[in-house]
């Protein structure tokens, strides 16, 4: 059984096929949400686009290049502190690396584990506090930035 998965991205997407087939399968499951609970898509959607404008403006304050992201990591409670998600959080970085970045980034937040990324080098660069409106979205209280020198 899977216990955690981690993905990373490098540089732009490669291949515009790959990025059509994934936007075309997104379309696909919108439109079945939309049909069977249209309030429970509008409020998904509303979340969505409050996240990405979110993690839009923690980047505009940072330096970081739009690239080389640490995009999920996620590891089942079952199987917390048990080296999991180093294993995996090692394995997203170590991809970063051998396409040659020399930073990464990643967003979490308030509701997550942030301060394991700061236990494995990750540095927070930029915070954002939700307003009511983001709230009323169910965006956590904050929202972080974090990025890791690959060169050290």
């Amino acid at each position: 059984h899977a216990r955690g998965i981690a993905l990373a991205r490098a540089g732009q997407s490669s291949g515009a096929t790959v990025k059509e087939h994934w936007m075309d399968t997104e379309r696909a499951l919108l439109s079945q949400m939309r049909e069977l609970e249209p309030d429970a898509c509008a409020e998904y959607l509303s979340f969505v686009r409050a996240t990405i404008r979110t993690n839009n403006r923690l980047l505009e304050s940072s330096p970081l290049p739009h690239d080389n992201e640490v995009t999920l990591l996620a590891v089942d409670r079952d199987v917390h502190g048990l080296g999991v998600g180093t294993v995996l959080l090692d394995a997203a970085v170590s991809h970063l690396s051998s396409l040659g970045a020399t930073r990464a980034h990643l967003y979490t937040d308030s509701n997550c584990s942030w301060k394991f990324y700061e236990l494995h080098g990750f540095k927070r660069t930029a915070t954002h506090r939700a307003n009511r409106e983001e709230r009323r979205h169910d965006m956590p209280r904050e929202s972080f930035l974090y990025e890791l020198d690959l060169t050290a």
